[in-house]
């Protein structure tokens, strides 16, 4: 995951880096359009709408200091790889460079140095380039353009220019008796440490940079691996996916609404309301269209769904929408009047995940609008093909349709769940799966059902949770456990059909 993101990372820096090369008025010192304002503000404007597309929230001058810190970067690398071929190294010691983006940056070297002088006189090599250097960044400073700029100068090399004679040592020797070094053996030296140097500082500004690519939500990535490596498996499949659920409800902004979420259709088809006209979904009365839930109609006044969905709601914070394949049209909206939450429900292990609704006005049954059956209590379904069906995402984190999907799965046994699982799985669970599919983000409180050899259909299952989406067995409330529960709920006439 973390070379994944190092590549995309570098991937966005290139293509910032190539519209940079494009714009050589930000660049090409020894040309006419580097000292226009205009142009130079425009070739900005149009760098910083490119580094917005990868960075939104970065502002202006967080990308002038981002470049400079590049070409910071690459010159003090440029430097290296010269006094390297200076010196006279063999080709085996030539300085290879260590940044990245050191070959995409080439284009800049005839500007970051000077030209090679045909004067006999040795000149200190920093003065021809610092000079030009200090005059590039004055040149932008004084158009506001490169405030914060840091650069990196190289050591300056000592010459008689910089120490009178009488300051230096009247003794020709070393304090040892030796002879100390002078002319090229000395420079050659000086050149030595001063490419050590040079070496530290670019590691050092490596690690800043890289660093820095890293915003805040990086940094609590971290945080949290580092808390799940402390907890024991069970607790850390429980923690995935409650992050991975809460991520989803910010994505479909249905904030303030208590939908964790959890489960989960995936690699399934689409279909009709008149196939599974007990299918019913949750939307919030202000925020989105999208179920954040499904749910399952029991009777003309009563629904079922999971327990996450609603616990500590009000009422009125949503809908059941019934009666429409597509989510986002042509559905009846009923308010809900009552909420109850299973007494034993528990929402660090979503045992006991399952709630009964109250509708404020009964529905009026047609070929969309139809209960469903309960279970048969003595079956465990285990083996059986069983059928799930939601407007959940379609993928782990994807987008929501708005056509009803279908997914056939089979019924495992609780054993073979907590093999793929390794912990023990309640008896108040039932587990489904099938190769590449699954229920997913939205599906939660949807049914799970199997029909019978008439092909009437009854609810084995209420959605419930998971650890992503189609690539582990998925969890269900197993209704056989909660038939007479519901019942005792419901009024009086009103019990789930058998």
């Amino acid at each position: 995951m973390a070379e994944k993101k190092k590549e995309s990372e570098r991937k966005m820096m290139m293509e910032i880096i190539d519209v940079y090369r494009s714009l050589s008025a930000l660049w090409k010192i020894k040309s006419d359009e580097y000292s226009d304002r205009e142009k130079k503000a425009d070739a900005y404007k149009i760098l910083y709408g490119k580094y917005k597309e990868h960075y939104p929230n970065a502002t202006l001058e967080e990308m002038k200091k981002k470049i400079n810190t590049l070409r910071t970067n690459f010159r003090a690398e440029l430097r290296k790889v010269e006094r390297s071929e200076k010196s006279g190294a063999g080709t085996e010691d030539i300085h290879l460079p260590r940044l990245w983006y050191f070959d995409a940056m080439l284009f800049l070297r005839d500007q970051e140095t000077p030209a090679p002088s045909t004067s006999s006189i040795m000149v200190p090599e920093e003065s021809h380039e610092g000079q030009k250097e200090n005059d590039t960044e004055q040149d932008e400073r004084s158009v506001g353009l490169d405030q914060g700029v840091t650069t990196t100068n190289a050591v300056p090399t000592e010459s008689c220019c910089e120490r009178p004679n009488e300051e230096k040592s009247a003794s020709s020797l070393t304090a040892d008796g030796s002879v100390p070094l002078t002319g090229k053996g000395a420079a050659t030296k000086r050149r030595r440490e001063e490419a050590k140097k040079n070496e530290l500082i670019t590691l050092a500004t490596n690690s800043l940079l890289k660093e820095s690519l890293e915003d805040e939500h990086d940094i609590q990535g971290k945080a949290w691996a580092n808390q799940l490596r402390k907890m024991d498996p069970m607790q850390q499949l429980f923690a995935k996916k409650a992050i991975d659920d809460v991520l989803f409800e910010g994505s479909t902004k249905v904030c303030g609404d208590p939908t964790l979420l959890p489960t989960r259709v995936v690699g399934g088809t689409a279909t009709t309301i008149d196939e599974y006209p007990w299918q019913c979904g949750l939307t919030s009365r202000t925020t989105s269209t999208n179920p954040f839930c499904g749910c399952s109609i029991v009777n003309n006044r009563y629904i079922v769904t999971a327990a996450h969905c609603v616990v500590g709601s009000s009422p009125n914070s949503f809908t059941v929408a019934v009666g429409s394949t597509d989510i986002t049209s042509g559905t009846t909206r009923v308010a809900v009047s009552r909420i109850t939450v299973h007494e034993n429900y528990n929402n660090r292990n979503l045992q006991n995940d399952i709630a009964v609704l109250e509708l404020a006005s009964p529905l009026t049954f047609s070929d969309t609008v139809m209960p469903v059956c309960a279970p048969d209590t003595s079956n465990d379904f285990v083996g059986e093909t069983a059928t799930a069906t939601g407007w959940g995402t379609l993928a782990s984190g994807g987008s929501q349709p708005s056509i009803l999907q279908e997914v056939d799965l089979t019924v495992m046994s609780n054993s073979q769940c907590a093999s793929a699982y390794n912990f023990n799985i309640p008896n108040v669970m039932i587990c489904a799966t099938d190769a590449g599919k699954d229920t997913c983000q939205g599906d939660s409180g949807g049914p799970l059902v199997v029909p019978n050899s008439d092909s009437v259909y009854s609810l084995v299952g209420i959605t419930s949770w998971g650890i992503g989406c189609a690539t582990n067995p998925g969890f269900y409330t197993r209704v056989t456990e909660y038939v007479d529960w519901v019942n005792n709920l419901v009024s009086s006439g009103q019990q789930m059909c058998v």
